[in-house]
């Protein structure tokens, strides 16, 4: 910022009424307030006008003020959510004068009372500010008080709604066994009518006393643990969302004159030396990840199985963990190899370990929340002796690219013993075009849409697709040449085409996409009839049954 860049602002503040001048690279302005004399510097960055001004209370104005929310402990005013707001580019001196102009309105609304429910924004700085310690939590149902399980993870803590899951997260999240899990206390609070920032532990008494209906259940748990260290997560509910932090209350002794479930919580606090601590909590459930990293929605396939996790079936599973999957079955014998990392999720790092453990791994460093089941077995062992692992599924992908699998399920649910829809998907060569067979209700497959001895699928679009396969020297098995960028973009697209167009419709489905079939035509491949003047990366929808 030049000093005539400054000069100018300068001039225009003083043009629209304002006292004001530069000091130390920013512009101090004089203001009265509700008869309040107030002093305001606006800080202006390196790159202003891109970035809104700064606007910052000196202390001794603060002092002179009542107490009020949107001040920072930096001295900084909150005016605007800058996630929401655009600076006016074209405007800098307009752009000083309104966010100067918009600091005043916030100090005079502080003054005559107007924004006094507004302390949920000191709550937050407070928290992220005096926190000594950080906290995830894995919480679910956030509007009721429950007990909840914590432990540290170096000098962090895990929170979830019970032992066996804060173990899962734990290990998700470090890989090893968690050691000492803690009791703890979960806290709705009406945050509308909240004045007052707790900062001790008598105050986070008073406050829960004051604000919560659960007062009871804290009293009945703080009473049964006083003497152990006590985490209590607060859930501030207000009209626009919720801000949950936490207070961890020191272990102390039972005062002389008071029985064990008897205490006065605040003389008791009052008369120990160890205080308590504020913890700043981090909301990590699936619930908030798919709200405030998302659009709000998670899809119905809750749980899913996937039947083959090579390259197609890995490409299924980084795709599902974005649509809000929550829960895994993976199946698949083998181990990821070099030659696979090319169009495998797991990539390099995956090599030499089973490719449903590294899909496993994936999952749990993406994120925490997922479950995962793992079995490292012949796809027709699993089939036929863990039904119910499959049955408990919304949806079982078969992504083997096996004649053989892909009839004995299509057996099975003709037998009734395989109860759940049925997604069969494969490619085809250079990947031209892939398939999906989406099987709701019982259909005899191998009779009706598949050549009767050469298992040949009714609906390729590549003539001899088996000329196309390839072998290395020295190499015992044939693979398929297509890109990972394109499974990438055959897999998105054929599972959102399945959500929109055929869930919720009755019947099977038999889906082709079709990917670049001109260039396919240039490169000599032969195109069956049906697919020749039909354009790049086109959805076909057949109903099958």
């Amino acid at each position: 910022m030049t000093e005539d860049q400054l000069k100018r602002y300068l001039k225009y503040l003083q043009s629209h009424g304002y006292t004001a001048e530069i000091e130390n690279g920013n512009i101090k302005v004089s203001v009265t307030i509700e008869n309040i004399n107030v002093i305001l510097k606006c800080a202006l960055s390196r790159f202003f006008p891109y970035e809104i001004p700064q606007i910052f209370i000196s202390e001794e104005s603060k002092k002179a003020l009542p107490k009020m929310p949107h001040f920072h402990t930096d001295g900084s005013i909150c005016i605007f959510d800058e996630g929401k707001v655009i600076p006016n580019i074209n405007h800098p001196e307009s752009l000083i004068l309104y966010t100067i102009s918009s600091a005043i309105s916030i100090i005079e609304d502080g003054i005559q009372g107007k924004n006094k429910h507004d302390f949920i924004d000191e709550f937050l700085e407070y928290w992220s500010t005096k926190g000594l310690l950080n906290a995830q939590t894995y919480i679910e149902r956030i509007n009721i008080a429950q007990s909840i399980q914590w432990c540290f993870k170096d000098e962090d803590i895990i929170i979830a709604e019970s032992r066996k899951r804060l173990k899962e997260i734990y290990y998700a999240i470090s890989g090893k066994n968690i050691g000492k899990c803690n009791k703890g206390l979960f806290i709705p609070i009406d945050g509308s009518i909240i004045e007052d920032i707790p900062k001790t532990d008598i105050d986070i008494v008073k406050i829960i006393e004051k604000y919560s209906s659960y007062k009871i259940q804290y009293n009945s748990f703080m009473q049964k643990n006083i003497e152990n260290p006590s985490l209590v997560i607060l859930n501030i509910v207000m009209p626009e969302g919720n801000m949950i932090v936490g207070w961890l209350h020191p272990g102390i002794d039972i005062p002389k004159g008071f029985r064990k479930g008897h205490v006065n919580l605040k003389i008791a606090f009052s008369m120990t030396k160890d205080k308590g601590i504020a913890v700043s909590v981090e909301n990590c459930h699936q619930n908030r990840l798919f709200t405030r990293g998302g659009d709000g929605k998670k899809d119905i396939w809750n749980k899913t199985a996937i039947i083959g996790c090579g390259s197609v079936g890995s490409f299924i599973v980084d795709a599902l963990k974005y649509y809000g999957t929550e829960e895994f079955i993976l199946v698949d014998n083998e181990v990821l190899q070099y030659e696979n990392i090319a169009r495998h999720t797991a990539g390099y790092l995956g090599v030499g370990i089973s490719k449903v453990k590294a899909l496993d791994f994936l999952l749990a460093k993406h994120n925490p929340n997922i479950i995962c089941e793992t079995y490292k077995e012949n796809a027709h062992a699993v089939i036929e002796d863990r039904t119910d692992v499959i049955n408990s599924c919304e949806i079982i992908f078969v992504a083997v690219a096996s004649v053989p699998v892909e009839h004995h399920i299509n057996h099975l649910m003709l037998e009734g013993r395989i109860t759940k829809p049925i997604v069969i998907i494969w490619v085809e060569p250079y990947l031209v075009g892939g398939h999906a067979l989406v099987i709701k209700k019982k259909q005899d497959l191998y009779k009706e849409i598949f050549e009767q001895y050469s298992f040949e699928y009714k609906y390729n679009i590549v003539q001899n697709g088996c000329s196309y396969l390839k072998r290395e020297a020295g190499c015992q098995s044939t693979y398929m040449p297509y890109s990972g960028f394109m499974l990438q973009q055959f897999v998105c697209r054929m599972l959102d085409h399945i959500l929109s167009n055929c869930w919720n419709q009755r019947g099977n489905y038999a889906l082709t996409w079709c990917g670049k079939l001109t260039e396919a035509k240039k490169q000599g491949m032969r195109i069956n009839k049906e697919y020749e003047n039909v354009e790049d990366y086109s959805m076909i929808t057949r109903r099958i049954d």
